[in-house]
């Protein structure tokens, strides 16, 4: 982003008009436009490895386990994985001696 916009308000405040169709009357941005064009196809890369990354995940990955994190706040402690309508079959009940902040150990 930082590679994109960054250079863009400096061109601007440098008094490069937009919307032109040839910047070759500008030859004092031309680094600056090949840098937010290196930008832009950064983005674009990232942007594809995020897609990639979903469908793989969404059409060939494993389904995650009850409690992948070990948490347990009430999110996770009853609500089996996919959770049904409603998520709490039954209401949860707090074990002896729960703590939000006990990550990691099984209730």
């Amino acid at each position: 982003m930082n590679l994109v916009f960054m250079p863009m308000m400096i061109a601007g405040i440098e008094g490069m008009p937009r919307r032109y169709y040839d910047y070759a009357q500008f030859p004092q941005v031309e680094g600056m436009q090949q840098l937010m064009t290196f930008g832009a196809f950064v983005i674009l890369a990232g942007a594809l490895v995020t897609l990639w990354n979903w469908l793989h995940g969404a059409l060939r990955g494993e389904p995650a386990p009850a409690n992948p994190w070990g948490s347990r706040s009430l999110e996770w402690t009853a609500a089996p994985s996919p959770p049904p309508p409603g998520n709490f079959p039954v209401p949860p009940q707090l074990g002896p001696g729960w703590s939000p902040y006990a990550y990691g150990e099984r209730a």
